[in-house]
């Protein structure tokens, strides 16, 4: 067992052991201006059995490191290649740079510390040039109706004092901001930024730029990592009314805006209740269950109106329209009015064999009426019996005619306001009538404030079953 585990170690573990990376790194210093690159002559040897690729970093985020080719090693050869370094955010001075080089699946890590000195771009001067570090904070996403605050960290790298510059830039948002910033001072300045309530959804990136001068009044410019941010979506639908009213109309109005940042889909539903036969809206609604409804869309800022109207004119005017019927009914109606109606006195074979005519003649208007000539039309297939009714009149005329029948005429005079006059009279079937009768309606003639006028009464209809 023991003799086992031995094989096992000197077959995994020795050999690992043995194989070693060596990195080479020419020169170790180096001297550039701020927008220069430093270039190193890196040499690569490993005697592993494979060919190996090298991870080449730093873990100093402030530099850009970068290989003319790939750094890839055969055993037992050696691999040059050059490596560039370039500051991103830094200010003059010396920096001791490390560079790690490591073989992940070995496990081998070799660290190699290069220094470089970074120049202004300026000629040196015995003061000390700005050095400001900048580092902004904004939230990931912005509610425009809410105000927006940015903070900006900046730290004072050297012992110059004085008014620094802050400006911010984006497509929504704009601010310039002047802060002072004491010898090695580190502080947090809070920028509150304006932002229009109704800007759109979106997306964006925020951009923070510092400027210092020196005693000569020569801006220096530092520039922040770029922030993304989004503004987000919200609705906001605000409802308001007008009221507004006439003789006998009542306006309103309903305005609903669209005070979100987004298109808005929503609805409206309006109840008139009991007042519904006197309302109108514009624009029309879809009708369902007594209500109106109405569905639409709006852009941000946009308005919906809706205007309802409930108006009594309509009543009124069909009021007017109803008395001035009743008016005129009352102002042309006949002033006569006159009701005729007959009763069965005795019947024969089954049939009507007698009947007894009744007449009524009323004057309803508020005066007199002169000259009143009743004329009724006995049927030629009856006969009159001469012998007068008791309180009738008598007719003043009688004429027979065989096609027609028996024309008899009264003359009353005058009738006063409200009286009556009633007019009797039988009449004998020649034969039995089984089916039923209907007489010819009876006419009036009179005068009325010198006007002569006509009148008749309904027709009489009479049978069996009527008795």
């Amino acid at each position: 067992m023991k003799l086992n585990v031995l094989v096992l170690f000197f077959v995994l573990v020795i050999p690992m052991l043995g194989h070693a990376l060596d990195v080479s790194v020419v020169p170790d210093s180096q001297v550039i201006k701020l927008n220069e690159s430093a270039a190193f002559d890196i040499t690569l040897q490993s005697d592993a059995a494979n060919p190996e690729f090298v991870d080449v970093f730093t873990p100093d985020v402030i530099w850009d490191v970068r290989l003319s080719e790939s750094p890839s090693v055969l055993p037992g050869t050696p691999k040059k290649l050059r490596l560039f370094l370039r500051p991103l955010y830094v200010p003059p001075g010396i920096y001791g740079i490390p560079l790690y080089f490591r073989i992940q699946h070995l496990n081998q890590e070799v660290k190699k510390t290069v220094f470089l000195e970074v120049q202004s771009l300026f000629p040196p001067s015995l003061e000390y040039l700005p050095a400001i570090g900048v580092k902004p904070a904004l939230a990931a996403q912005i509610d425009p109706r809410t105000p927006v605050v940015l903070s900006v960290a900046l730290d004072n790298k050297n012992r110059r004092s004085g008014n620094v510059t802050i400006k911010v830039r984006s497509k929504l948002l704009n601010k310039d901001m002047i802060s002072y910033l004491g010898p090695l001072e580190q502080k947090t300045v809070t920028v509150p930024v304006p932002l229009d309530s109704r800007s759109s959804p979106q997306k964006d990136v925020l951009r923070v730029t510092l400027l210092a001068e020196d005693s000569t009044g020569e801006a220096y410019q530092f520039d922040a990592e770029p922030i993304e941010y989004s503004v987000i979506t919200y609705e906001d639908l605000v409802q308001t009314r007008k009221h507004a009213g006439a003789f006998l109309k009542s306006v309103e109005t309903f305005v609903l805006k669209n005070n979100g940042n987004a298109l808005l889909t929503s609805s409206f539903k309006d109840t008139p209740g009991l007042l519904g036969l006197f309302t109108s809206y514009g624009p029309r609604g879809v009708r369902e269950s007594g209500a109106h409804r109405w569905e639409f869309s709006l852009a941000p800022n946009q308005e919906f109106v809706i205007v309802k109207t409930i108006s009594y004119r309509g009543l009124l005017v069909l009021i007017i329209l109803i008395v001035l019927a009743i008016i005129a009914y009352y102002m042309f109606r006949s002033p006569i009015v006159v009701q005729k109606r007959a009763q069965i006195l005795a019947t024969r074979e089954g049939g009507i064999s007698e009947l007894k005519i009744i007449v009524a003649v009323t004057n309803r208007s508020g005066g007199r009426v002169k000259d009143m000539l009743i004329m009724d039309l006995v049927p030629r297939l009856a006969l009159l019996e001469r012998e007068a009714e008791v309180g009738s009149p008598i007719p003043a005329k009688v004429l027979r005619n065989e096609t027609k029948g028996t024309l008899l005429k009264w003359t009353l005079g005058e009738l006063d306001m409200g009286e009556q006059r009633i007019i009797r009279y039988r009449i004998k079937s020649k034969l039995s009538i089984i089916e039923g009768l209907t007489l010819p309606p009876v006419v009036a003639h009179f005068f009325v404030r010198g006007t002569e006028r006509t009148t008749k009464s309904h027709s009489a209809e009479i049978s069996l079953r009527s008795k």
